[in-house]
């Protein structure tokens, strides 16, 4: 059970994510509008792929190598990194739309903040204490997002919302977190090594960042090409694309973790990740089949139903998607690393054109016809690369 425990709380901390902010998600659509999403997802777009870039992969280095370069150098670094990040995305949304900054601050306060929390998350979980990761992570996703509700029905204002949203998470951060993480820098008597860590480490960008193109890509160019009202109906039908997937990622990461007895690279395996990922689509897609028509109702409003066949169409084709995953793991499973990290970098490519082109020339229906071709995409090219790898 001990040696399950990183894999649920990571499961845990994970479906809470997903959950709570299909409840922002839904509030922000009903009290505020089709616009008011398009924005919310917009500047998130951007701001996930920018920070993604600067995150370096700190969370996942630090429980390597904690003992080598020491706290006081990840937490500083992030700090920069994160400096710069704010800039960029100011930059980018000032040349592209300056009249959304006014929502970019707490927005960007709020993915800061989540950022920082994570250095912590990898102290905690490099000292197995579990617990706390779920009071820090999954604690802080249901808090603010309380928050969130309770402003936009009392004040109905977007603006003060989204500050008490960003400002709630700070706070939270401050009082669950802050004393660990002062205490950690102020007893860290290693030199910092920032030059050291950042050359190290920056490559895990590359893959992360790779994906997370890939992921937001698609609200960008239609945020871009499509407008804010027609990037909100859309905003809504990826979220809901995206909770099986996150949920799926992690039920599936932890059966591998706790399955010691996996055998690796063998077709016995990879026909039971085929199966698992077959049962989860089948469970998915009827789900939505059955209930689609109310989920869009009760949480999102009348003017949501245009998305759920699109939806329906899409969650069929997720199948890809997690059978890619299964390959992708099986090519991690055998420490082929640098050619993940590599060939994620040459798909993002890939799948940024073709969801250029598909969102350039049909907008809307082309936003879901580039999410599509990107789950084939995405197989397609992990399946080639998994059986040109395993010869």
């Amino acid at each position: 059970m001990i040696k399950a425990k990183p894999a649920i709380t990571g499961m845990v901390v994970t479906i809470s994510q997903a959950v709570f902010q299909f409840l922002v998600l839904s509030v922000l659509a009903i009290q505020f509008g089709i616009e008011a999403v398009g924005h919310f997802s917009f500047i998130n777009a951007i701001l996930i792929v920018v920070f993604m870039l600067f995150s370096l992969g700190l969370r996942q280095a630090y429980v390597l190598e904690s003992d080598k370069y020491g706290y006081k150098t990840f937490y500083y670094l992030r700090v920069i990194c994160l400096c710069f990040g704010s800039l960029i995305s100011l930059l980018i949304i000032t040349i592209i739309d300056s009249k959304i900054i006014f929502l970019l601050v707490p927005l960007c306060i709020y993915r800061v903040t989540e950022l920082l929390s994570e250095l912590q998350w990898a102290d905690y979980q490099a000292n197995k204490k579990f617990n706390l990761i779920l009071f820090s992570q999954a604690g802080r996703y249901a808090i603010t997002s309380i928050i969130f509700i309770l402003l936009s029905y009392s004040t109905q204002d977007l603006y003060l919302t989204l500050w008490g949203y960003s400002l709630s998470g700070l706070f939270y951060v401050l009082v669950m977190d802050g004393k660990n993480i002062y205490t950690k820098i102020k007893s860290d008597n290693t030199s910092l090594k920032l030059y050291s860590c950042f050359k190290e480490f920056s490559p895990l960008s590359i893959s992360l960042t790779s994906m997370s193109i890939q992921n937001n890509g698609v609200r960008f160019f239609l945020g871009v090409f499509g407008g804010e009202y027609l990037l909100g109906l859309f905003s809504i039908a990826y979220q809901l694309f995206n909770m099986p997937y996150m949920i799926f990622m992690a039920g599936l990461n932890f059966y591998l973790k706790k399955s010691s007895k996996l055998e690796k690279h063998t077709n016995i395996s990879l026909k039971k990740l085929y199966f698992i990922s077959f049962i989860f689509t089948l469970t998915s897609v009827f789900g939505w089949y059955i209930l689609g028509d109310i989920i869009t109702e009760v949480f999102f409003g009348s003017d949501y139903s245009v998305i759920v066949m699109p939806l329906l169409i899409l969650l069929i084709i997720t199948f890809f998607r997690y059978i890619a995953f299964c390959h992708q793991w099986r090519m991690m499973n055998l420490g082929h690393y640098k050619q993940i990290a590599k060939h994620q970098l040459i798909l993002s490519i890939l799948i940024s054109i073709t969801s250029f082109l598909f969102v350039y020339y049909y907008q809307y229906n082309g936003a879901y016809l580039a999410l599509g071709s990107s789950c084939i995409l995405y197989y397609l090219y992990f399946f080639m690369l998994d059986k040109n790898e395993s010869k």
